[in-house]
């Protein structure tokens, strides 16, 4: 219960903090804005206990504690400075917000009851954290092969570190108080989306947001909302950044756009996706680039200071595509098909499809754009990713590819309702 409630509060109050003291433009309904606050905090304290440990600083208690602590003053003083983004919503939609609901309900209650079973989380991600709250370090004998079985020793920390905090202050290394904060970053994405959809749309955002809630995709074991994975996380914060970088914020898109490379090695190539989508859209802006640089600096620093892990070098590998462009098409054809699979997606990326291409006739704005190039890009990413890769595409496509497209999952969500609304309005 304490890493149940550590995990509720921490992130949040950073989160506010960091919203009232940036003036950052906050969501346009309540429950999106608590969820907006909520991966704000945990990018801030994950980047910021990243930070401390590439500079090989103790990351104890007071560190895991030091952003809440300090987040109560500067709410209590600035606690009249938030501001709204223009987008409003017109009126509740009742129904569509209980189907929402539901779904999320229903994981909350079985991530309360049922034990950690995905085996990525399990075996990779859980005990990096479960080591930063012993060793109190990025660079301790677990990341030196000294202690244990660590996996892929580069993947980027922002998680483990924000797990290993919750792990720490609660004194509870178990599994299971740290997978709370994937379900919450997991539903917390889906609820900012609702959130815009909502405000952009009417009643189309509102019932195709609670469309996407339904997915099976978020319940299953390897993957799912309910796993220790990363890819949910990832796919919110590409959510928020794409979502704010339509309303004009290019400096939260930024941001949000470091927090992806400081969580998952995809995150990069989502970073520039959304670097370049701000470019096409004209919504770029030159301070965009400063978080995303340190959150390069930071993880650069911090491989340094552990052991050379087994995992590909993608920055390596990639100069060999010209050699592999014959597994293109069989790269392509790994998506698409995983993409169709009705058991994990529904009809969803079959909609999708069908939308870009309605799109292009009918809905040429910044709300199709921006979604549509960042997707484009990071698909052409994970094409070129499997084109490359060392393993057999076969054998890689069954447990990459459903987890890469659940990182497109707003975007994809963003421009299905962009295109609906447009067609419902040119009839």
């Amino acid at each position: 219960m304490t890493a149940f409630l550590l995990s509720l509060a921490i992130f949040p109050l950073v989160g506010l903090a960091t919203a009232l003291l940036a003036r950052f433009p906050l969501p346009p309904t309540r429950a999106s804005r608590a969820a907006f606050l909520y991966l704000l905090g945990l990018g801030v304290e994950g980047a910021f206990l990243y930070a401390l440990g590439a500079l090989r600083v103790p990351l104890n208690a007071i560190a895991f504690a030091a952003l809440p602590v300090i987040a109560l003053p500067v709410i209590f003083v600035r606690r009249n400075r938030a501001t709204l983004v223009a987008s409003r919503c017109e009126q509740l939609q009742i129904l569509a917000s209980i189907v929402f609901a539901v779904p999320l309900v229903v994981m909350l209650f079985a991530t309360a009851i049922i034990p950690t079973r995905d085996y990525d989380g399990r075996v990779t991600w859980l005990p990096k954290a479960r080591a930063v709250a012993l060793e109190a370090s990025i660079a301790g004998p677990f990341f030196h092969g000294e202690r244990g079985l660590n996996l892929h020793n580069h993947y980027p920390l922002l998680l483990p570190l924000d797990v290993g905090a919750v792990m720490n202050l609660s004194g509870d290394t178990r599994n299971e108080a740290g997978r709370w904060i994937y379900l919450f970053a997991a539903i917390a994405g889906l609820v900012v989306m609702r959130g815009f959809l909502h405000a952009w749309f009417a009643s189309t955002g509102a019932w195709i947001a609670a469309a996407v809630a339904w997915l099976p995709l978020l319940t299953t074991i390897e993957g799912g909302a309910l796993a220790a994975y990363n890819d949910f996380t990832l796919a919110a914060l590409l959510g928020v950044a794409v979502l704010y970088l339509i309303e004009g914020h290019a400096l939260v898109a930024g941001l949000f756009a470091a927090f992806m490379i400081l969580t998952k090695n995809e995150g990069t190539a989502l970073a520039l996706a959304v670097l370049v989508a701000a470019i096409v859209a004209r919504r770029f802006r030159w301070p965009m680039l400063i978080p995303v640089a340190i959150a390069e600096v930071i993880v650069v620093t911090a491989r340094k200071l552990v052991l050379p892990a087994y995992d590909e070098r993608y920055e390596v590998l990639f100069a060999t595509l010209p050699r592999s462009l014959s597994r293109v098409p069989e790269a392509m054809t790994a998506i698409v098909r995983h993409a169709g699979e009705f058991r994990e997606w529904g009809p969803f990326w079959i909609v999708v499809a069908l939308a870009i291409v309605a799109g292009l006739f009918v809905a040429r704005n910044r709300q199709f754009a921006i979604p549509l190039v960042a997707m484009v890009l990071a698909i052409g990413a994970y094409v070129a990713a499997l084109t490359v890769t060392s393993w057999s595409i076969a054998d890689l496509a069954p447990v990459a590819v459903n987890r890469l497209l659940a990182q497109l999952l707003v975007p994809g969500a963003t421009v299905i309702a962009t295109v609906v609304h447009a067609l419902h309005r040119s009839r």
